[in-house]
């Protein structure tokens, strides 16, 4: 995430951005809207963050292997 985009954040909702941690994943912008290796790196950046923030007895029937991938 860009500083720039931070700022925007906090300019448009600074009440909802100051109680709030911003985690940036450091993705560079060489991929196409949905290309699977952008979905693969999203997940391997974001199940973990969301693991270590959701209790075990939630789900997070959202996130599961991309059927169209190997691996």
């Amino acid at each position: 995430m860009e500083k720039s985009h931070l700022r925007r954040l906090h300019e448009k909702y600074p009440s909802v951005i100051e109680s709030k941690t911003v985690i940036a994943l450091h993705i560079r912008d060489e991929y196409e809207f949905m290309q699977p290796e952008l979905i693969d790196e999203l997940r391997a950046k974001v199940e973990p963050l969301l693991r270590s923030h959701i209790s075990p007895a939630e789900s997070i029937p959202f996130i599961t292997q991309n059927p169209n991938r190997a691996g």
